[in-house]
């Protein structure tokens, strides 16, 4: 059976979108006398490095924690991973990524880069639908469970949902 990750657009249209808002960004950016609310663009770095490191958490968890072959892709994991971040979110690299490309919006804050990050995140959001089908049929109801219990994409959600599976644990 074809998969949908098999449609390389569907599976990385949020990818196109954060380069078309980086060249923008890099290379049309207004001075930052013109910046509407020129308070906004010192929060960049602040949420960039932390979403960087989300992206790239998932390179090491899932071959250390999931089970991957050796030479095979980190994303090919056997086994469900539900600790470290992945105790509070599903999906830290989407995460990551939606967060990136909030990210530029506040250095350059213009109607473009605003539409574009809107679609980054509707095409995140799709992405993260038709993966968690995906898992649900890889690890069928052990994936129930860890989605009732955790976020996709939110750490306050995520928190909150650990602490009432905790407390209903006791």
């Amino acid at each position: 059976m074809a998969s949908w990750k098999d449609n390389l657009v569907i599976h990385h249209l949020w990818a196109i979108f954060i380069i078309i808002e980086m060249i923008i960004l890099w290379f049309f950016s207004p001075p930052p006398s013109l910046l509407p609310i020129r308070l906004l663009e010192y929060f960049f770095w602040p949420i960039w490095i932390p979403a960087i490191i989300l992206v790239a958490i998932p390179f090491y968890i899932f071959r250390k924690k999931g089970g991957v072959r050796k030479g095979e892709s980190y994303v090919k994991t056997q086994n469900l991973v539900d600790s470290g971040v992945y105790r509070i979110i599903r999906h830290p690299q989407y995460t990551g990524g939606i967060w990136i490309s909030i990210a530029m919006v506040l250095p350059n804050q213009s109607r473009v880069i605003i539409i574009l990050a809107a679609l980054v995140v509707f095409s995140f959001g799709l992405t993260i639908f038709l993966e968690e089908e995906s898992l649900i049929e890889k690890f069928g109801e052990e994936y129930r469970n860890y989605k009732k219990r955790t976020s996709s994409c939110s750490f306050l959600l995520g928190l909150s949902k650990l602490s009432i599976y905790k407390k209903n644990q006791n």
